[in-house]
């Protein structure tokens, strides 16, 4: 198709060409020069951007990590269609991470950060009042939330929610008929009026009303159309890009490659058998997940485990597998339930090991557990990010084995497993929430200082 604004050259900034190339590639969905459909070819934004095919490639896998384009190698590069499904997962997600950001400034914020949340609000629901539909003015409407998450002090809660909330913006502009402007402002009023009350158990109760009235227009739209809601979702056709990433997290995670370590491209290739380009969008996303840092024109290095981070991802995790517990509960499968009663007895047998190769083996079966919840409700975007995420806190717990004690996980694991026999949705969120943020404290408090690597 064609280029949907007169060609205009990506400017010459210090940010990485990808990164550009995302932002006009977002704008322009945003403005609906491109639509739910469109194809998006290469040689169309070569023109358009004047810039090369890689950064182009870089930036259409980082939108298809967010859901705003489909992509199936040698058949279409599209922008995603608009999904209902989509929609509520979505939102599930945020209301859970939204809950983890009040928990974090409920009564802490600065008079001034106060003051504009509020501002902040009360724009949002005058929007609403005066708006024709939710698509006109969903990105102010979340814009309080959205502050919430960047005041958490937790950047994994941010990446993660800015990441989140495009695919929410792009949903909620599709099904917006669909949608109440008189329900989100109140749910948006109940949601500031606790807030301004420090009633912690108050937000955390009009989030999930938010999140009910999301799942059930969610619903109702699906009906209409004669589709589930849920379904247990087949992965997508795996690429080489995702061998690589495997490949080289694990490397990582193990202590094959060590923190700090610098990455090259020609020495990689040569290990992977691989060519430049699915390493690079390999190396991309393992940046984007953490376990890789870069500087352009500098280095590509392991990115070093700190304490701050592994608190961040335990919290994060936590919320969000507390989250996909309870919503998937009813609906995991009997061959998932299976799995899940031989990894709860392998973990508990192998709850002793003391090398760091048996450790990481050990933990690398907790991937299984996050998992199997949101597949069980067709949330495979979710799916994969948990699954990342435990790549990183694995990385640190394998790098300090010799110092952290499992016990805490060993002991739930039993728990967990009987609450998921019961289809137990709200003892398996409480226990998902404890596997992961329990004993964070005592743990990082075991370790000795860590000595910064020099870049």
């Amino acid at each position: 198709m064609p280029v949907p604004t007169t060609p205009q050259a990506v400017a010459p900034v210090s940010r990485l060409l990808r990164d550009q190339v995302f932002t006009r590639v977002l704008e322009a969905i945003r403005a609906g020069d491109y639509k739910p459909g469109d194809t998006l070819a290469d040689e169309d934004l070569e023109s358009w951007l004047g810039v090369s095919r890689t950064p182009i490639r870089q930036a259409l896998a980082r939108l298809v990590s967010v859901g705003l384009v489909d992509m199936e190698p040698n058949r279409y590069t599209r922008v995603a269609s608009i999904d209902a499904r989509e929609f509520m997962n979505s939102t599930g997600a945020l209301v859970a991470l939204w809950k983890l950001a009040a928990e974090a400034t409920v009564g802490k914020l600065s008079n001034s950060d106060a003051k504009k949340l509020k501002n902040l609000f009360d724009s949002a629901i005058q929007a609403l009042k005066s708006a024709k539909s939710v698509g006109d003015v969903i990105q102010q409407t979340l814009e309080p939330l959205a502050f919430l998450a960047e005041k958490s002090g937790n950047t994994e809660l941010k990446r993660i929610h800015d990441d989140v909330i495009i695919r929410e913006e792009f949903q909620v502009r599709g099904i917006s008929d669909r949608l109440s402007t008189k329900n989100y402002r109140k749910h948006l009023t109940a949601i500031r009026d606790a807030y301004h009350d420090e009633d912690i158990a108050a937000v955390a109760s009009a989030l999930d009303d938010l999140l009910k009235t999301s799942l059930e227009r969610g619903q109702e739209y699906l009906d209409e159309l004669d589709e589930p809601a849920s379904t247990h979702v087949a992965s997508r056709r795996r690429l080489l890009q995702d061998d690589v990433y495997e490949r080289i997290a694990r490397a990582i995670v193990d202590g094959t490659l060590l923190p700090g370590e610098v990455l090259r491209d020609d020495e990689l290739t040569a290990w992977l058998q691989v060519s430049r380009t699915p390493l690079r969008q390999a190396l991309d996303r393992l940046a984007d997940n953490g376990l890789v840092e870069t500087a352009p024109n500098r280095y590509t290095r392991v990115a070093v485990p700190t304490p701050e981070r592994f608190r961040d991802q335990c919290e994060v995790l936590g919320s969000l597998s507390a989250y996909s517990a309870a919503r998937g509960a009813a609906a995991l499968p009997d061959d998932d339930l299976s799995r899940l009663t031989d990894v709860v007895k392998t973990l508990q047998k192998k709850s002793g090991a003391s090398d760091a190769a048996a450790f990481a083996d050990r933990l690398s079966l907790t991937s299984d557990v996050v998992t199997m919840f949101p597949r069980a409700f067709g949330d495979r975007r979710l799916a994969t990010l948990l699954a990342d995420m435990t790549l990183g806190i694995n990385q640190f717990l394998v790098a300090h084995h010799s110092e952290l004690n499992p016990a805490h996980q060993a002991e739930l694991y039993p728990a967990f497993l009987d609450a998921a026999k019961k289809r137990d949705g709200e003892r398996l969120a409480t226990l998902s929430r404890d596997l992961w943020q329990g004993g964070i404290d005592a743990a990082i408090a075991q370790l000795p200082a860590a000595a910064p690597v020099k870049a």
